[in-house]
């Protein structure tokens, strides 16, 4: 094993007394010859040590009523918002959080918009103007009348 495993083997399991014999061994034979692993070992023993002798206190219980209100009182808002309408959840969802994201949203679905009307808009126009072109084109004889036959059948189709 290397140093950065026995590091790691150091820092869970080693000092818990939780490894297999054969890697408990192994630990011990690179503890013998690496001053850094040594070190690590030492300072990893210190601290076990000092949790130890730490005094255990009881939390007192009007600690653990507040945070069981707690716990009970955010289940309920939970609960409340599970069963509130789809709308309500979205709209919360949306504006209670990022109201950046939805001015966004709604500038860019504006924009959106006004360049699809301004298209329809543009193409009924373009549309206009052709009926206009085609209304005052007219094919007309030396004479001023109006010629609706040339003596094919495409005048059914154009005129």
């Amino acid at each position: 094993m290397n140093c950065k495993e026995i590091q790691g083997l150091l820092k869970t399991n080693y000092l818990d007394n939780e490894l297999k014999p054969q890697d408990n061994k192994a630990i011990k034979e690179h503890l013998k010859n690496c001053r850094q692993c040594q070190k690590l070992e030492e300072e990893l023993r210190g601290q076990q040590m000092l949790f130890q002798k730490i005094k255990r206190e009881e939390v007192p219980e009007h600690i653990w009523r507040n945070i069981r209100g707690a716990i009970i009182e955010e289940n309920l808002e939970k609960e409340n918002r599970a069963n509130s309408g789809v709308f309500e959840h979205l709209r919360e969802l949306i504006w209670g959080r990022r109201p950046v994201f939805v001015l966004a949203s709604t500038f860019a679905v504006i924009v959106f918009c006004v360049v699809i009307v301004g298209t329809v808009i543009h193409k009924k126009q373009a549309l206009i103007n052709g009926e206009e072109i085609l209304a005052n084109y007219n094919l007309s004889d030396e004479s001023g009348q109006l010629i609706y036959n040339f003596g094919t059948n495409i005048e059914k189709y154009l005129l």
